[in-house]
């Protein structure tokens, strides 16, 4: 089976994240960076009580997508989230598995978006990036306090291609190296080559169509 139940997936990844020590290993995985875009222009029309309860109603409904697909959640970075699939358990569809996520991160933002407006609340939008490559995984940081975390060029590339969805108009930018592993399962279309800050070469990229 591709996927094994979530609660059960969550209690084998803290087991083996307990077990690790300072220190970390390369292995494949899939990454996926999703971001809000003006938060700050939302927040400032909003209450600090209604912002909060915005902000946590959002997280909980993408963090339970990303369980649902056997993802391990890395970090909030203020209102972005940071996940990770095929470690710290290894799963041959690692790259599957994030797509599924961010086509069921932006299913349930369009619901969230239709209820924000029954409410007379502002809507919001995301941009979603995900990258299939080499990164370092373990446990990081001091003997006082460490987390688990994956670094690496592939994350940062991740993260780039969720800030270029802007740019380039779509909801989910994909890398070529997802979409090499992942173009049988999805309805694909071509984004082009786009320049990444702080890269050299352009990347191929691709987005997923909205009826998948």
């Amino acid at each position: 089976m591709d996927e094994v139940d979530s609660s059960n997936l969550q209690r084998q990844i803290l087991h083996n994240i307990d077990n690790l020590g300072l220190g970390g290993d390369k292995r494949e995985l899939t990454v996926l960076f999703s971001d809000i875009r003006g938060f700050t222009g939302i927040a400032e029309g909003l209450s600090p009580e209604a912002l909060v309860q915005l902000l946590n109603d959002y997280l909980t409904q993408m963090t339970d997508k990303v369980f649902q697909h056997d993802g391990l959640l890395d970090k909030y970075i203020g209102d972005a989230i940071m996940a990770v699939y095929g470690a710290p358990i290894p799963h041959p569809q690692h790259a599957r598995l994030a797509c599924r996520t961010a086509v069921d991160m932006m299913q349930a933002l369009r619901r969230m978006q239709a209820d924000w407006k029954r409410h007379g609340l502002p809507g919001m939008d995301i941009g979603i990036g995900i990258n299939t490559g080499l990164a370092i995984v373990g446990n990081i940081g001091s003997k006082q306090r460490m987390e688990f975390t994956a670094i690496g060029d592939s994350i940062n590339l991740a993260s780039r291609l969720e800030q270029a969805t802007r740019d380039r108009q779509v909801d989910i930018l994909v890398s070529e190296f997802t979409y090499v592993a992942t173009r049988s399962r999805f309805p694909f279309e071509p984004v082009g080559e786009i320049s990444l800050k702080g890269k050299t070469e352009s990347a191929r990229t691709f987005t997923i169509r909205k009826s998948a």
